[in-house]
């Protein structure tokens, strides 16, 4: 019974050495200068690092405290099961956030892609429009797909280095032309400006379908009081448009005359208090959970045929991308601008033929850009969209164009 008691005795004190020293070791590493090494690494995560350690220390600080001097014997050998289990957690967490590349790109660009509307994202959500839009005069380091790239946002929440008053040319549309992948000095509008000399404004986003797109259009372009509106269609706007909006609302949108459809100003602010950042953090986390989430889904998809279909243009997503880009055109000409329709390379070619007629129905002048179709030198690498190489080539079709007429 002695012998017994003494190795129980022996074990828990021996446990009691470990969780000591483990719980002293992990309150010392988590120090800011240490972990932003770690966390900052691929990119800027700005003031959410000092949460995580902050919440990280007050944890093993509080569990140190309890498990060492306040709790019974009895009691000590509960909560040093859960400290060692919550220690484990927190140790795969701390993995995954600072080499996510372990699990795959897919979640590499899960834990650091800035694409969101938590606090280190660049966007905000408008409950009321439904549109994410890009904080404004916002500088951060953006990731994905392995590529890393300098975010900056003008006054009015746009990538520009500087803030335009005025620009002769305003490209609007998806990540293309925002520049997804690339440096400011690399994108559409960057070399467009510097070919034809005229100001260019990048009103581009991530995302962005006909819907932002047409919102965009009506409450920000004319500001820059534009001789030029270039707006670019790729082939996910409509797959973006459909997440975008319910059927109901796009039939209400297109039963509406043109000259009645109205775009509310946002009210909405980026919030900046600390139970946002505190909601941003938890809601992204845990990693592991969202991993194994993440296999799933491939699981599904890994037997799912990827086909081209043939695009029925009397669908609802395409009649809404008719009336958006009509009332595009009709607004511009009452604002005395030409209004430029440039389908990018599209990955099913009857979405070409689908606008091609569509906009010599409407006169509506269209950019054909099938020349870059097939020829993988112009865009990035494992991504889809265009690299410099890409940008300069479209640009450089787009000011032929411009120059002729």
């Amino acid at each position: 019974m002695n012998e017994k008691f003494t190795i129980e005795t022996k074990s828990f004190l021996l446990g009691q050495k470990f969780s000591f020293w483990i719980t002293l070791i992990a309150i010392l590493l988590l120090n800011p200068p240490l972990l932003k090494r770690v966390f900052v690494f691929h990119r800027d995560l700005g003031g959410i690092v000092d949460l995580k350690i902050i919440c990280g220390q007050i944890f093993f600080l509080v569990i140190f405290i309890l498990l060492h001097f306040l709790l019974p014997k009895k009691l000590k050998y509960l909560y040093l099961s859960i400290m060692s289990l919550g220690l484990f957690f927190f140790l795969v967490e701390l993995i995954l956030t600072a080499f996510p590349l372990l699990l795959g790109q897919d979640f590499a660009n899960m834990v650091w892609s800035q694409y969101h509307d938590y606090d280190d994202g660049i966007y905000y959500f408008d409950p009321e429009l439904k549109i994410n839009f890009m904080k404004k005069n916002y500088e951060t380091t953006c990731y994905f797909n392995g590529y890393q790239w300098k975010h900056q946002t003008d006054n009015r929440g746009f990538r520009n280095q500087e803030n335009h008053q005025q620009a002769d040319i305003a490209l609007m549309g998806d990540s293309f032309v925002y520049g997804h992948g690339l440096e400011e000095e690399e994108t559409i509008g960057h070399f467009l400006e510097k070919k034809s000399n005229l100001s260019t404004v990048n009103l581009g986003f991530q995302g962005s379908s006909v819907f932002e797109g047409c919102y965009v259009l009506n409450r920000f372009t004319f500001l820059y009081k534009p001789k030029i509106i270039c707006y670019f269609f790729c082939s996910n706007d409509l797959r973006d448009l459909e997440r975008a909006l319910s059927p109901k609302e796009m039939t209400a949108f297109c039963e509406t005359p043109l000259s009645k459809l109205s775009f509310t100003p946002s009210q909405l602010v980026p919030p900046k208090f600390l139970s946002y950042k505190m909601w941003s953090f938890f809601s992204q986390r845990p990693y592991f959970v969202k991993a194994l989430r993440l296999t799933y889904r491939k699981w599904q998809l890994k037997d799912s045929p990827i086909a081209i279909k043939k695009e029925n243009s009397s669908s609802l997503v395409w009649l809404y991308t008719f009336h958006a880009l009509k009332q595009m055109k009709l607004i511009s000409e009452q604002h005395h601008t030409r209004f430029i329709l440039i389908p990018l390379p599209l990955e099913n070619p009857h979405q070409f033929e689908i606008l091609r007629r569509f906009a010599e129905k409407e006169e509506i002048e269209l950019i054909d850009t099938r020349e870059m179709e097939g020829k993988p030198h112009y865009f990035l690498a494992k991504d889809g969209h265009f690299n410099s190489l890409g940008t300069e080539k479209i640009s450089e079709i787009i000011w032929q164009k411009l120059s002729v007429d």
